[in-house]
């Protein structure tokens, strides 16, 4: 067999367009879904658990419901309606607040105003609103979103569509540009329009890729975010090398009476690269003080990330030179991808601390001969694996992973 749907490597240049007219011609014939289903898409960058459905989620269309069966075998069950009401594309990164269960989603549009929508759906999966951000004046790339108590974080970075590149310049449709503003949106989650909605300003230059949590203090004036901020990103080259622009844990400050930005590094990680941050999904949209990142000190290749590394907050933020805690070496010859937080205990009453758990995911063997499934102490952050073992089938590198409790796996299962 071979790929149906294009990736965004396939979008590169001439040959790029020829590909995108003729996954649209294919489409008119009906031999593909139609753009206007949303149902074009790969769905194979995340998945999500909520409402007793398995997600499959792909950022450029809906999501496909998947259900997993005591055999191991996973069944399509097909694209499901979603709660972003004119929109056909998904975040990769729906937030679910785990004290109510409400998930919150957007969508991006590359074509047609507005190019940004949120939505909201209750625990149950029934979708309650969305919001239409006309804030957002050109089309641009936006891979994930944040969430606190009450706001909704829009990433409006300068990382711009402009499909003419792919025939003046022989390269992918989007450009991110040093000289144009990036801007942080925050929606109230309450909110019916955008009307509202407070834009703070920031550097050109910059492109916000995985958040790892976001929360507001007590006194409901300052927000706060904790992100990576990537700057010299050149996607045409990342695609290719991985190695082209320089990534750093921050933490944004967000002063809504004074209307201010401020951002500080959270780790001194001069001369290396870092991504894939996670927490304990437990202290979603509320302060946390841990943050689990990948690493490498050579970007270089398809599978990069040979450490894990450990990030204090509260002293990174007194001191970025302190704030890496502690970090897992993973065997010569292994790496990772993204690496997923899953909590000691049901009960949080009986976890020792909010670190107190365990960091499970795949290493990949270099030599691409195969994948092991592993499981680390997030508490102590010995690199000594408390599990491991073969995948059976080829696992690849590069997407995001999930946990599934077994009360979730019972409830997919109906």
């Amino acid at each position: 067999g071979r790929p149906v749907f294009i990736r965004l490597a396939d979008c590169h240049g001439v040959s790029g367009f020829g590909r995108m007219l003729l996954q649209r011609a294919m489409q008119s014939l009906n031999v593909l879904p139609p753009f206007s289903s949303g149902e074009y898409h790969a769905a194979n960058v995340s998945v999500v658990y909520h409402a007793k459905k398995v997600l499959a989620l792909g950022e450029v269309g809906v999501p496909y419901n998947m259900r997993m069966l005591c055999n191991g075998i996973v069944e399509t069950l097909g694209a499901v309606t979603t709660n972003i009401r004119g929109s056909t594309s998904f975040t990769a990164h729906p937030k679910i607040d785990p004290n109510n269960g409400e998930m919150v989603a957007f969508g991006y549009a590359l074509e047609n105003k507005p190019y940004v929508r949120v939505g909201f759906l209750d625990a149950d999966g029934n979708p309650e609103r969305t919001v239409e951000v006309h804030g957002v004046s050109q089309p641009v790339m936006i891979h994930d979103m944040a969430l606190t108590k009450n706001y909704v974080f829009v990433f409006d970075m300068p990382m711009r569509f402009e499909p003419e590149r792919m025939l003046k310049e022989n390269k992918l449709p989007f450009f991110l540009h040093d000289g144009i503003p990036g801007r942080f949106g925050l929606l109230r989650r309450d909110a019916v329009d955008d009307a509202d909605m407070e834009w703070f300003e920031v550097a050109g230059g910059m492109f916000v890729m995985h958040e790892a949590n976001a929360w507001e203090d007590e006194d409901d004036e300052t927000v706060h975010l904790i992100a990576f901020k990537h700057t010299g990103l050149d996607l045409n080259r990342f695609l290719k090398q991985g190695d082209t622009d320089r990534s750093e844990l921050a933490h944004w400050t967000f002063d809504l009476n004074r209307k201010e930005v401020k951002c500080q590094a959270l780790i001194n990680n001069e001369g290396t690269y870092a991504e894939f941050p996670v927490i304990n999904e437990r202290y979603r949209s509320r302060k946390s003080r841990f943050v689990w990142i990948c690493m490498t000190h050579n970007a270089e290749g398809p599978h990069p990330f040979e450490r894990v590394g450990k990030v204090n907050v509260d002293a990174g933020l007194l001191n970025p030179d302190e704030g890496l805690e502690a970090v897992i070496h993973l065997p010569p010859g292994l790496s990772c991808g993204e690496m997923r937080f899953v909590p000691r205990h049901d009960d949080p009453n009986m976890c020792d601390g909010e670190d107190d758990g365990f960091l499970i995911g795949y290493a990949h063997e270099k030599d691409a001969s195969g994948a092991h499934f592993v499981v680390y102490d997030a508490k102590t952050m010995s690199s000594n694996m408390l599990c491991k073992f073969r995948m059976p089938t080829r696992i690849p590198f590069g997407f995001h992973g999930y946990h599934i409790t077994e009360a979730e796996f019972r409830a997919q299962l109906s």
